[in-house]
């Protein structure tokens, strides 16, 4: 069966049928003496109902999203910020299938001969829970990967500090997935702002996922 949309919820259903078919996930949820926000009541109705749709007000009343507020059901909000505010909310046995870590490298460039010596890379280590990938100009999901794993220019008001050098510098950030998680979580950003008319304009060429 299947949720039903309480005005502008859709972005939560179609996070809850996601995490519904994630068999590991739904059998976590099952099996927990907690309720989560109701949504266990609301997997079991999915599960076993002879409904045709589910409510979700259950779990609207009660969970706390941003600002830490009650929902507003007739907001619409986006998908990926939801899914992250969920998961965090949860136990760790819950994130720990969808969180992966990437390691971020700074190369510097533009560097003078002397502080091309002293200067040490600089390496930090960041967990995820979606991987955002671009997809204007890009044709399937693997040039998206590509251009994910493409560096990052850093210079002018985005200069990074280098303890090494006790400056900020202009630098390469590339970033590497060095722990892939169980489930991996895609958001494609469909939106490009526009800084002229101040909007939201979405991408809707075709994308293959090859």
């Amino acid at each position: 069966c299947g949720l039903i949309n309480m005005s502008s919820t859709c972005y939560l259903n179609s996070i809850f049928q996601i995490l519904f078919f994630t068999k590991q996930f739904r059998h976590l949820v099952l099996k927990s003496d907690n309720d989560y926000f109701g949504i266990q009541k609301i997997f079991t109705d999915l599960l076993l109902s002879n409904q045709k749709v589910v409510d979700t007000h259950p779990f609207i009343s009660q969970f706390k999203g941003w600002n830490n507020q009650a929902i507003n059901p007739n907001e619409q909000q986006d998908a990926g910020e939801f899914f992250q505010m969920f998961i965090d909310k949860l136990p760790e046995e819950f994130n720990q299938l969808f969180k992966g870590q990437f390691t971020n490298s700074y190369n510097g460039i533009n560097l003078s001969e002397e502080d091309s010596k002293k200067y040490v890379t600089i390496e930090n280590q960041e967990d995820f829970l979606t991987i955002q990938l671009v997809i204007k100009d890009c044709k399937a999901l693997s040039e998206s990967f590509k251009h994910f794993m493409e560096p990052d220019l850093l210079e002018s008001d985005n200069q990074v500090y280098s303890d090494s050098l006790e400056k900020k510098i202009d630098a390469q950030k590339i970033t590497r997935i060095d722990h892939a998680p169980q489930f991996l979580v895609i958001q494609l950003k469909r939106f490009e702002y526009d800084s002229q008319t101040r909007l939201r304009n979405k991408i809707s060429t075709r994308f293959e996922f090859d």
